[in-house]
């Protein structure tokens, strides 16, 4: 710590909690993480499990994109219906203390 009493990082210690930050950003919890860099400092014997950690996390980063891709399609469409509500070409069947018995399945899709 410094006469401010602010923590002083070395340049190694700033790479892995880059990397950590990385990771967490990617979704991946604090203990696999924790887990992660353990076997980082258990050496080279390590990459073959580091590297199906990586791979594992790369396919739920993907589901993640895929997911939220999927989102934003349906919020373009919502988007667009409000358009058509506003442009009075359609009535306003988003607003669910308008929908009627049976068809309150309308505007949720």
């Amino acid at each position: 710590r410094d006469k401010n009493n602010n923590r002083l990082f070395d340049e190694e210690s700033i790479n892995w909690l880059k990397g950590a930050k990385f990771l967490k950003q990617a979704g991946m919890s604090v203990a696999s993480i924790k887990n992660y860099i353990e076997l980082c400092l258990q050496g080279d014997y390590t990459i073959p499990e580091r590297y199906k950690i990586i791979m594992e996390q790369q396919a739920i980063a993907l589901a993640r994109l895929e997911e939220a891709t999927a989102i934003a399609k349906q919020m373009e469409a919502k988007a667009k219906h409000y358009e058509g509500i506003m442009n009075l070409d359609i009535p306003d069947d988003m607003n669910p203390g308008k929908w009627k018995e049976n068809k309150h399945q309308v505007g949720v899709q």
